[in-house]
């Protein structure tokens, strides 16, 4: 199975060139994983549930040249990926180059992100693939794309060169609408608000208000609607959520706890290792903002408890968790007053959990009876060499779209 293959090769890379520290090969092998990473993104066929609605869209699409403008504004999707789309049907009549272009692009930025930012590349590749590779490949693609813009400005934000970030928020925004959280995003950084996104004890103190919080809007969540809907796109990403379970009350308890776990103990311990190696004049600008940005995320994980609307935006700022939790991986461990270098075998003990709770929730059941399960809106990766069809799989496609139907 080609996804098991890649995290045993990445497992491999990260304890030959993370913990061992080998030099020799690494750009190779980072190259390599890019490639692979993008040729899944391109040749995939009917992998994943938005894929099929995706395939519609671009079936009824019209090539550029005769593309008119009422198709543009008309559409729920953002004009940037119509005319990117409409572009490729000139050369293309199925996904395949759409395929190529915007996995090239999140899978790039991504690889370069993570080079650039974490001391461990290749640990962070394996939380990229495990955590967000197939929601970003395979479902939300042209929140994908605002992702990768996102990533990329970065480092405008950091400078606060802010003429070149707002241009790529607006650019962002062409893609997909949740990336306007961009425009209010330098709030972080006033005087006074600032103080809520540096790590510290306020921090805990601030998570526990934003936990409870969180209850509170899951008793009231429907209230709020028309404030989250502030695009028609937005409407019916609120709306859709709305009618889940788990806003209607139904919590699941072992769920709720898993995420937690995941997204909230483990890049806050991380920091907490973090923060007792290294003095605050060490740290630069821009680890001070992926700090930050960390904290955003920890926030919004907790709370997406009780709006789980709001885990949408981890999209965007899970990639600092993932920095954050590669820097600390391997790291020396202060344990009262000694320092103490764990064995890659206890590393390994220490974070399997966090990726057993997510591999775990790919075999959760989409029935009541338990044959179809998560995975097999993945697995097995057909492609458009073949253009074969798995049976369960269309199975389990069937059976979401028949689900979001009734809770349109």
């Amino acid at each position: 199975m080609i996804y098991i293959f890649i995290i045993l090769i990445l497992v491999f890379l990260s304890y030959s060139y993370d913990y061992k520290e080998v030099k020799n090969g690494k750009t190779f092998w980072i190259f390599l994983i890019a490639f692979i990473f993008i040729a899944i993104g391109t040749l995939h066929y009917r992998v994943g549930i938005d894929t099929l609605d995706y395939e519609r869209f671009y079936d009824n699409l019209r090539p550029l040249s005769n593309l008119k403008e009422s198709e543009i504004t008309s559409s729920r999707y953002a004009p940037g990926f119509i005319i990117l789309a409409s572009f490729t049907k000139i050369f293309s009549p199925d996904l395949v180059l759409l395929n190529f272009l915007y996995s090239s692009f999140v899978c790039g930025v991504v690889v370069w992100f993570l080079n650039k930012y974490t001391k461990h590349i290749f640990f962070a590749l394996l939380m990229f693939f495990i955590f967000c590779y197939t929601l970003l490949i395979f479902e939300q693609i042209r929140e994908a794309i605002a992702v990768g813009i996102f990533l990329l400005s970065f480092n405008f934000f950091v400078k606060k060169q802010w003429i070149y970030w707002y241009g790529m928020a607006f650019l962002a925004v062409m893609f997909h609408t949740s990336s306007i959280m961009m425009f209010v995003l330098p709030i972080i950084l006033l005087p006074g608000i600032k103080q809520l996104f540096i790590f510290g004890k306020r921090t805990f103190i601030i998570s526990v208000l934003v936990l409870a919080l969180a209850f509170y809007f899951e008793i009231t969540f429907s209230k709020y609607i028309d404030l989250l809907a502030m695009t028609p796109a937005m409407e019916e990403m609120t709306k859709h959520y709305a009618n889940t379970t788990f806003v209607e009350g139904n919590l699941n308890i072992l769920g709720i706890i898993s995420k937690f776990i995941q997204y909230i103990i483990y890049p806050l311990f991380a920091m907490i290792c973090l923060s007792q190696n290294s003095n605050k004049e060490e740290k630069s600008a821009s680890f001070n903002l992926i700090e930050s940005f960390t904290i955003i995320s920890i926030y919004i994980s907790i709370l997406s408890i009780g709006v789980p609307i709001i885990s949408r935006y981890n999209n965007y700022f899970l990639f600092f968790p993932i920095v954050i939790i590669g820097d600390w991986i391997f790291s020396n461990i202060k344990i009262g007053n000694k320092i103490v270098r764990f064995g890659f075998v206890y590393w390994v003990l220490i974070l399997l959990p966090m990726f057993l709770f997510q591999l775990t929730s790919y075999n959760l059941s989409i029935d009541r009876n338990g044959k179809y399960k998560n995975y097999m809106y993945y697995y097995p990766l057909t492609t458009y060499i073949d253009k074969e069809k798995d049976y369960n799989k269309e199975r389990a496609f069937n059976m979401a779209h028949k689900r979001m139907r009734r809770h349109q």
